[in-house]
């Protein structure tokens, strides 16, 4: 039977609502929410709020009616008693007592405001995943809230809430369809990493889930060693694959070694690797290319993974981030037959713009990863390389949209030009569709030797996003 509410939000609203920045961060950070994930379910959200739509003592009569709960915590939230009383309630409700190490929990989810100071309680809410509505300082660990008005964070923002709300989608059509076949599902174990890479980690997790990947560790996991080892090997044993990323910290020692996180997670992987009869557990190391090495622990870790770790079934791999997101799709492909997300006929979408991106960009961006495409952009802050990752999205994308917002007439002939000469750069299949929006016209001769379907789009008004991903993907 399904819930009257796809999704219960809560927080100590009295509390909060005398906290102006934060009262409008959590206010302003449910609206966007219920917009994602109204666009991605395909329908109007239905959601129950706190504060909005009932007062702090009437939660009780809401939650038989709901089908996924989100809280938020925060330092001041814990002299609340009354919103502890409800997180309680909320527990038993769901009958959550302890989360699973492999599933985590599929109608409760933690948004984190900040570093947590003490351990929740119940001890349940504690082992959840955390979504960090916040990002750290990867040098002196300061922690900063992030702010919808603040345009250099923006996409940080975003993806946060996409990862949040893809998490909650899954849920929902799971509960809808009542169970989901195990035997289907592929897990990849993404390890835990530094502080100066949870960016990319995140990116990269994005990436798995796109091309159907259940990631592990599907909760926050303990600081202590042998807890930490007993979950991190119950991980793996669902896996043959795992991904490790390495930064230019060495990180925190973890309780009970004198091993980082991320280096005593290496040698457990290391160990299982070697234990397995057959040898089919394979495992991939990242280093950023290039990456500004700042810690000398760091450094000689590093030196140590060059020389020991590359061996059959264990390969390092030292690139800018885009192009190891490209290798390891084309890995994983190759080792399972899972079926990326498909919107019509289009599943890969290559959005080439200038190297200043603007707002309609980014709202662009917004609503063709929404509509479940994936999408490649370049990343310009990473110039070496950038051709070579430029014509590989060329080879693997379905689509092309270039998005251009000034008069530079050259620059939009190479880029068809480009497109022109995908085949000889190992290009298999025309492009299904290529949208082209600009203030000028494109060159009609350019645009006859195309091979594909060509719209084009008046871009001296704000085009509209939804016009364009309906041009993209009609026939």
């Amino acid at each position: 039977m399904k819930s009257k509410y796809d999704i219960y939000i809560t927080y100590p609203y009295s509390l909060v609502k005398s906290e102006d920045k934060l009262h409008v961060l959590i206010e302003t950070f449910t609206e966007h929410l219920q917009d994602i994930l109204s666009r991605i379910l395909g329908r109007e959200i239905t959601a129950i709020n706190k504060g909005k739509d009932f007062n702090d003592h009437e939660y009780n009569k809401y939650l038989s009616s709901s089908s996924v709960f989100v809280f938020f915590t925060h330092s001041i939230f814990e002299v609340d008693t009354d919103y502890k009383n409800e997180l309680q309630e909320i527990c038993n409700f769901v009958g959550l007592e302890q989360v699973d190490q492999i599933h985590g929990s599929n109608k409760l989810f933690k948004i984190c405001l900040e570093t947590p100071k003490n351990p929740l309680k119940p001890a349940c809410l504690e082992q959840l995943l955390s979504y960090n509505f916040y990002i750290k300082n990867p040098y002196n660990r300061k922690i900063q809230l992030l702010d919808f008005d603040s345009e250099d964070k923006s996409g940080i923002i975003y993806s946060k809430l996409l990862d949040l709300a893809y998490d909650i989608t899954g849920s929902i059509k799971t509960m809808e369809l009542k169970s989901a076949n195990e035997d289907e599902i592929r897990y990849v174990y993404l390890g835990l990493t530094s502080y100066d890479q949870e960016n990319a980690r995140d990116e990269i997790k994005r990436e798995l889930q796109h091309n159907g990947f259940k990631v592990l560790p599907n909760l926050d996991m303990p600081g202590t060693s042998e807890e930490f080892r007993k979950i991190m090997l119950s991980n793996l044993k669902k896996t043959d694959f795992s991904v490790q990323l390495m930064g230019s910290q060495y990180g925190d020692i973890l309780k009970g070694t004198k091993y980082s996180l991320p280096d005593y997670q290496n040698q457990i992987i290391k160990e299982y690797q070697k234990s397995i009869e057959n040898n089919s557990f394979r495992r991939l190391i990242w280093i950023p290319q290039h990456v500004k090495i700042t810690d000398q622990r760091q450094a000689l870790y590093l030196k140590r993974l060059r020389r020991d770790e590359a061996e059959m079934n264990t390969e390092i791999i030292e690139s800018p981030l885009e192009t190891f997101k490209t290798i390891l799709t084309e890995k994983l492909e190759r080792t399972a037959h899972v079926e990326p997300v498909k919107y019509e006929n289009i599943s890969k979408v290559y959005l080439l713009s200038e190297e200043e991106s603007s707002e309609n960009f980014e709202q662009l961006y917004s609503s063709l990863a929404l509509s479940g495409l994936r999408v490649y952009t370049l990343d310009y802050q990473e110039q070496i390389g950038i051709y070579t990752r430029h014509l590989q999205a060329l080879r693997i994308s379905d689509g092309i949209i270039i998005f251009q917002q000034n008069s530079n007439d050259y620059w939009l002939k190479s880029k068809l030009r480009d497109i022109i000469k995908a085949p000889g750069i190992g290009k298999r299949e025309p492009f299904k569709k290529i949208v082209i929006i600009s203030k000028i016209k494109p060159d009609p001769e350019l645009i006859k030797m195309i091979k594909g379907k060509v719209e084009i789009i008046n871009g001296k008004e704000d085009p509209d996003a939804e016009l364009i991903l309906q041009k993209l993907i009609s026939e």
